[in-house]
């Protein structure tokens, strides 16, 4: 993934963005007012066009790729995640047609304790029952069996317990393991998990000094 040349936003202003985004890399976008994550999120997620410039995704200009095709390779979680009116499980179905495999994954990922606190478990119907947090996790859990090649994360609900956070931070590395992850924040948060952190001030992205790469990933 390769910005070259791009402006972005209309609130924001970014402009003459050069950067990499390697496969499997972690990287976060933050941001303290949340327009200026949401333009990034938005251009990632094809829903909106840089204004001046390229978004490169595989060697293809990203204005240039179907819907389809991109909605294939790029998965998103917001705090406000949609399901249809059906239990979990078939939920999560319709992105992996393997009962084995969603069992496992979502073992790994330690969301059997969420679905398990509800009476019919995973056949829970979603928008009926289960909260709009835990409707976040199964939303990652979503993404992820989805095998898409990165996974966009905007924000994380508001007001997490302490128990939720170890339950996002523990999510969030195993993620990493297989795709690509994009996290968009409102302040910097698990900097322990992230190859990549950039902050997004007076119209510029700047990376995190500590970044690994920051003398070869950025140019503004």
């Amino acid at each position: 993934l390769y910005f070259y040349n791009a402006s972005i936003g209309e609130k924001s202003k970014l402009k003459d963005i050069n950067l990499k985004i390697n496969y499997k890399d972690s990287v976060c976008f933050v941001g303290d007012e949340d327009y200026k994550i949401e333009e990034v999120f938005n251009v990632l997620s094809k829903k909106s066009l840089v204004s001046v410039g390229c978004v490169f995704l595989d060697d293809k200009n990203i204005s240039d790729i179907n819907q389809p095709s991109f909605n294939k390779t790029v998965a998103s979680v917001t705090p406000n995640e949609q399901f249809f009116n059906i239990s979990i499980f078939e939920n999560l179905y319709l992105v992996c047609q393997s009962k084995n495999k969603i069992t496992k994954e979502i073992k790994i990922l330690g969301l059997n304790e969420i679905i398990n606190s509800y009476d019919d478990q995973f056949n829970t119907i979603i928008n009926e029952t289960v909260s709009s947090k835990h409707k976040f996790f199964l939303g990652l859990a979503r993404a992820y069996l989805s095998d898409a090649k990165i996974i966009n994360i905007y924000k994380c609900p508001d007001s997490l317990s302490k128990s939720e956070r170890e339950l996002l931070r523990s999510m969030l590395k195993y993620i990493n393991k297989k795709c690509t992850m994009i996290c968009y924040f409102n302040q910097e948060q698990f900097p322990e998990i992230f190859d990549e952190i950039y902050f997004i001030e007076n119209s510029k992205i700047k990376m995190n000094k500590l970044s690994k790469n920051a003398n070869n990933n950025i140019r503004n």
